[in-house]
């Protein structure tokens, strides 16, 4: 089979993308400056590869404009080669009797082995295994590297899904290409993701996939199709899809093994399907075809000349010579360049004053600020866009924004999200949810979550909480949590949003336990003793809780969690809040000498807290001394500009520490 990579040279920022698909409301597009296209295919003679063409044998057509092959090369490209194997178990009459680890172990080794002798020297393998996890079970590594597979789990579910998204998400060297040989059941029971998510995927990524499906998916393709279809030959029973159903498991659908079935096609690559049933040993055989098969393709790499830059560019490629040759490619590419500046025009009488508005945002627009490093003014040309929802839509609507730089891209999505959020209307929010839920699955990894998909994660909630919008985020925070169950972050934020939906606001309000929010405040109660549990964020979810407790009445809770907060982290906002609550619980308790120390030690804590000195002001003023109520008072009008009150991020929850997240997100997509 065959692919075409579109290899976008980008003199920018950006730096190089690759991908492409057939034109659609949401394909993916590819911007640069210069733009040069390299078409990996292969030439067949019936069944069989045709080597030894030189550029003068083929005609490339873009847009139906010949083009002039700068280069073709072949066999010296070298090859990273990532195999996948399916050690899953289940029913014997889906895989047969469960083998032994070391059994497994072994044959791993050997395909490993094998596969390594039909690299080269410069090439390159790794090996997944798909079971209830997608492992990695050996790394990216030179074939002249001896490799032994100890141990592998196996048995399990099938996480087919996860396993091929890891597979095609890997990285491809400009100067390499990436080959993905998979040898499955094709049943998925665990993935993470769904088909359709990673026929995204494969449209996206820069590897060829071949799919090798054992005998199980004939066994299921005949367990969806009238019985008449079935071989009246075939021993195996007549309803195999009556298998036991383990936890977590979840149906294969005839919807998704068509899905699976055009994925490879999709990158080039083939999926094999096999009547009679596939032994590990034959899958070594496998790939010895599929990489010579790969060896004779040609890489055909073109600058574009004579046709429009901008949108879909069709490929034909075809040897006039032999017409009767087979060439198989992807059927072109799209170009979107960066919006040129726009020109400021002026009626000619009378004279209009340039009144400095900005010109429309579009997505080009804000890609082109974004890749010089300026999201300060990404943010600023979002807030100004006039129409946002459709601004937002439209990045919604766009496919890939940065093929082949996908951190990047989450980031990129992120900042105009949460600078869209900033203005309240309903439509904006509605496409800024549908946004971020999209992204939500992007950003996934399949082999598990790592740490940048924790910090994306964390950095949306927290830009979110700076909304005060709860019941939105609540969802999006659901799924994180699932990602990432341990993160503390995402423990405290839960609790914060629990804590943002009490009914009976931010002030202090005791609640009769027959008042019925009894619920409700056991939910919060229990949700910031499991962020206590983490040292990273046991202070703040003990000032947090404690003020929660002040405002439902509970004032010996309050101050039984606030004794020794000092000790528990050096945060100054941290301390500073805790002192600010213990000096009004304290006042609650009606311990006024003690509650105006507290006060006065947040004000050497943070001496421009406005919030701590009004608090001590009215304290004064209670205790029936005026003149230095009068005098606090004064300095409240007269305080010097200095940090921003924590005080006033509260209800914010982490959206105070959100662009110290957002630039560990841009250090962590270096």
């Amino acid at each position: 089979m065959s692919r075409v990579v579109l290899a976008v040279a980008v003199a920018s920022l950006f730096g190089v993308v690759a991908g492409g698909q057939a034109p659609a409301p949401q394909q993916p597009t590819f911007r640069s400056t210069t733009d040069l296209v390299s078409v990996d295919a292969i030439v067949r003679s019936g069944g069989d590869a045709v080597g030894g063409l030189t550029a003068s044998d083929f005609v490339l057509l873009d847009n139906g404009v010949t083009q002039r092959i700068e280069s073709v090369e072949a066999t010296a490209v070298p090859v990273d080669l990532t195999l996948v194997v399916d050690v899953s178990g289940g029913d014997p009459v889906w895989w047969g009797t469960p083998r032994p680890g070391p059994e497994i172990a072994g044959r791993l080794t050997d395909i490993v082995r094998r596969a390594g002798t039909v690299l080269r020297a410069d090439d390159r393998l790794r090996l997944l295994t798909i079971d209830t996890y997608a492992t990695q079970v050996l790394p990216i590594q030179p074939v002249t590297t001896p490799v032994k597979v100890e141990r592998v789990a196996s048995d399990g579910l099938s996480s087919l899904q996860d396993a091929l998204a890891a597979a095609l998400l890997q990285a491809v060297e400009p100067d390499r290409r990436h080959l993905v040989v998979a040898f499955t059941k094709a049943d998925d029971t665990i993935s993470t993701i769904d088909a359709q998510t990673l026929g995204d995927l494969a449209r996206r990524s820069d590897a060829v996939l071949h799919v090798v499906a054992g005998e199980s998916l004939v066994g299921n393709t005949q367990c969806l199709l009238p019985t008449s279809a079935a071989d009246p030959g075939d021993p195996r029973p007549r309803d195999p899809c009556t298998f036991p159903k383990k936890r977590f498991w979840r149906p294969v659908h005839s919807h998704d093994l068509d899905v699976l079935a055009e994925i490879a096609p999709l990158t080039g690559g083939a999926f094999h399907r096999d009547a009679t049933g596939l032994e590990f040993r034959d899958f070594s055989g496998i790939i010895n075809d599929v990489l010579t098969e790969f060896r004779h393709g040609y890489v055909l790499r073109y600058t574009p000349q004579n046709v429009k830059r901008d949108g879909w560019h069709e490929i034909k490629v075809s040897v006039p010579a032999t017409p009767a040759f087979t060439i198989q490619a992807r059927r072109g590419y799209a170009i979107e360049p960066p919006a040129p500046p726009r020109a400021v025009t002026r009626p000619a009488s009378p004279p209009a004053v340039n009144s400095g508005a900005p010109p429309p945002a579009t997505i080009e627009s804000l890609l082109e600020t974004y890749g010089r490093g300026d999201p300060a003014a990404v943010q600023t040309m979002v807030r100004e866009t006039r129409d946002l929802s459709k601004l937002i839509r439209d990045v919604n609507d766009a496919g890939s924004l940065l093929p082949g730089q996908p951190r990047r891209e989450a980031i990129f999505v992120l900042e105009v999200a949460m600078a869209a959020l900033k203005r309240e209307d309903a439509a904006t929010r509605a496409e800024v949810d549908k946004l971020l839920a999209h992204y939500d699955t992007l950003v996934r990894q399949p082999l598990g979550a790592d740490a940048f998909e924790c910090t994306w994660h964390w950095a949306v909630v927290a830009g979110l909480e700076g909304v005060i919008r709860p019941a939105g985020v609540m969802p999006l925070l659901t799924r994180a949590q699932q990602r990432c169950p341990d993160d503390h972050r995402l423990v405290l934020a839960a609790a914060m949003l629990a804590d943002q939906k009490w009914p009976l606001g931010t002030v202090r309000s005791p609640v009769p336990p027959s008042s019925g929010f009894a619920a409700h405040i056991a939910d919060v109660t229990s949700r910031y003793e499991t962020a206590m549990k983490f040292p990273e964020t046991a202070a703040e979810a003990r000032v947090r809780a404690a003020w929660f407790f002040y405002r439902v009445g509970k004032f010996d809770d309050a101050r039984r969690l606030l004794d020794g907060v000092e000790d528990l982290s050096p945060d100054r906002q941290i301390l500073y809040m805790a002192l600010l609550v213990r000096g009004h619980v304290l006042r609650a308790q009606g311990q006024f000498d003690a509650a105006a120390g507290a006060l006065r030690a947040a004000l050497a804590t943070w001496p421009t807290g406005q919030s701590a000195r009004v608090a001590l002001m009215t304290l004064l003023l209670h205790q029936g001394d005026r003149q230095q109520s009068a005098s606090l008072a004064e300095a409240v009008q007269s305080a010097p500009d200095g940090p921003v009150d924590p005080w006033w991020l509260y209800w914010e929850g982490d959206d105070r520490v959100y662009p110290a997240i957002v630039a560990k997100l841009r250090e962590m997509a270096q």
